[in-house]
């Protein structure tokens, strides 16, 4: 009798507890429709809340305006320089202007084509007045004799700057005009090679002997930038020889003036020639060279 009366305690005891959870698994719980729970977003409380527009419009919204740029960081400190780089290969010669006009259309020679770079002679100017003359319009007054009387000095020294002066125009060579009283100057300039032989090679020296061929000229001028980078007396011989060549052999009297390439200074850091005196005194080696130094 006494387990009967404690089974059916425990049965009791069993059947409460089953009713609680039940009790307690129901109490507030989410709804389910169709299997899902039901929960609210952001967006759904918004609008409870009192948002009017779209759920892209919501979140668009939530977006703030950009910021105030930062203030700019300190520089940095500047680097090292970096090791020199190796010299460069010679580049390949450029083409001639005659090239150039041949590949934009023209058609013919190379001398028909200089000849066609020739305008038509212009007319005569008027005859310049004379330095007596202007003297007269400037205040003078009296013969030509007298004015010529009067550019006399016997002032020291006078002489010996004529004598200078007139060394610097007494030339191994004489200039003579042509018979039409004209006086033809052909000039050259930026020739600048590394050695006789790259200019020996080169479509350069065989335009300017043609031109000499050409213009006939009454004298050649080699205006700056003849060479670069002749630091040997026999580099800069053998150079001026390969360059006057046919010059010397038409008996064309020549002159040359230097230009930054030509001179002896340590060029960038990467051509050295000798000084400009002992390439002067090279050229004058030369019969038609007319320069001085």
């Amino acid at each position: 009798m006494k387990k009967i009366v404690v089974s059916a305690l425990s049965l009791l005891l069993v059947v409460s507890m089953i009713c609680v959870c039940f009790a307690a698994c129901d109490s507030k719980q989410p709804t389910v429709e169709n299997g899902a729970k039901s929960l609210k977003t952001a967006y759904d409380i918004a609008v409870e809340n009192g948002f009017n527009g779209t759920q892209d419009e919501w979140l668009e919204s939530l977006k703030g305006a950009d910021g105030k740029d930062g203030a700019t960081g300190e520089k940095g400190e500047v680097g090292s320089s970096g090791e020199k780089g190796d010299k460069g290969e010679t580049g390949a010669d450029g083409k001639s202007a005659y090239q150039i006009a041949v590949e934009n259309g023209f058609e013919g020679t190379l001398e028909e084509w200089l000849e066609s770079l020739k305008g038509a002679n212009g007319t005569n100017g008027a005859d310049g007045k004379s330095a007596y003359e202007l003297a007269i319009e400037n205040g003078f007054e009296g013969t030509l004799e007298e004015w010529l009387d009067s550019l006399t000095c016997d002032c020291k020294g006078v002489d010996e700057k004529a004598e200078v002066l007139k060394e610097l125009l007494t030339l191994k060579q004489e200039l003579r005009v042509n018979e039409d009283g004209s006086f033809r100057v052909l000039v050259f300039s930026d020739v600048h090679f590394y050695s006789a032989a790259e200019l020996s090679a080169s479509d350069t020296l065989k335009y300017i002997n043609d031109i000499v061929d050409k213009e006939n000229p009454n004298l050649v001028l080699f205006s700056g930038d003849i060479w670069w980078g002749l630091n040997t007396e026999k580099m800069v011989r053998d150079y001026v020889k390969v360059l006057v060549k046919h010059i010397e052999e038409k008996k064309i009297p020549w002159a040359h003036v230097y230009g930054n390439h030509d001179d002896e200074i340590n060029y960038g850091g990467h051509y050295t020639s000798i000084p400009q005196s002992e390439q002067q005194k090279i050229c004058e080696e030369f019969e038609y060279c007319v320069s001085k130094w």
